[in-house]
């Protein structure tokens, strides 16, 4: 993997939503929640699109891994 030059908020790892939220607010980006929301809608309907790409067994359980890293690192902030 590599390392954005970018930070959120002053982290470049271990982004939570409400970090999101925070610079969302910041900056007055225009509808971030629903950037935010359609994001996590769209993690959360992997399965679908992987079956659409007709993913490998092996390849869909290394994206899985990859996913529920991001999923407890965003978890317990709101959206």
């Amino acid at each position: 993997l590599f390392r954005s030059l970018m930070s959120v908020e002053g982290k470049f790892e271990h982004i939570t939503t409400a970090d999101l939220e925070v610079l969302g607010d910041r900056t007055g980006v225009a509808g971030y929640r629903d950037s935010i929301a359609r994001v996590a809608d769209a993690v959360a309907r992997f399965d679908s699109f992987a079956d659409a790409a007709g993913l490998s067994a092996e390849r869909r359980a290394e994206i899985e891994v990859r996913l529920e890293l991001v999923r407890r690192e965003t978890a317990g902030a709101s959206t």
